[in-house]
């Protein structure tokens, strides 16, 4: 379920969090294998659908943001609002970002993503200016993605890898696909009532219907406010 799947993801703390307070290691922590891979949650149905390498995660908010409870972080480590050399993975349920030469990494699960829109690029002030992705988020705020081209440190590389994720990000919050394991256990609650509604006959028979639709209506729509 969706709140399986947030408590999952927050309890599962990745190798190496220690002296270090930054963007990353404020996000929920994602479990990593030893040599630095995202683990997906295939319990949850979750599949890979992206991944770009070369990105920064920066915090322009006034201040720092909080380590999670899990983190073994400690605040005396100085606060550094910028994270360097990272991949960025883009699942059907979260954004996952990780810095595999520490083996680090912090997720932003889909369902606390409000909106996801382009910036950046170049300008006349700035003719290559950075190509970033800015996220909205219910747990910290404003968050920037920067893409820096990849491998090869291509500036025109860098469009294209930030339009491919935010492409990707958005198929995702409009699949839902965190919701897959609610509905099909809805289904599978309404199975007994539907074979109970097969055996009546007439009038007595579309009123059970109707009330099914009725019931199966209102579930759907509780899911999509979720």
């Amino acid at each position: 379920s969706q709140i399986h799947f947030l408590r999952s993801t927050s309890a599962m703390a990745t190798k190496s969090r220690t002296q270090r307070w930054s963007p990353l290691t404020c996000l929920t922590p994602a479990s990593l294998s030893p040599s630095g891979l995202i683990i997906l949650e295939s319990n949850d149905g979750e599949v890979e659908t992206l991944v770009r390498t070369n990105v920064e995660l920066r915090y322009y908010g006034s201040g720092a943001l909080s380590l999670p409870t899990t983190s073994s972080a400690g605040k005396s480590a100085p606060w550094n609002a910028r994270d360097l050399d990272l991949s960025c993975y883009v699942t059907t349920h979260r954004i996952v970002l990780i810095d595999e030469k520490d083996v680090v990494g912090g997720s932003i699960p889909l369902p606390l993503v409000q909106t996801a829109q382009p910036a950046g690029g170049p300008s006349f002030r700035s003719p290559k200016g950075s190509y970033k992705l800015e996220l909205s988020t219910h747990a910290w705020g404003e968050l920037t993605i920067v893409f820096r081209g990849g491998e090869t440190n291509s500036y025109s590389q860098s469009a294209k890898h930030r339009d491919d994720a935010l492409d990707a990000i958005r198929r995702s919050l409009k699949r839902k696909a965190w919701q897959d394991k609610e509905r099909q256990a809805m289904k599978e609650a309404l199975r007994p009532s539907r074979a109970i509604a097969s055996r009546k006959v007439g009038v007595d028979a579309i009123l059970t219907q109707n009330a099914l639709r009725r019931e199966y209506t209102d579930q759907t729509h509780y899911l999509i406010l979720q």
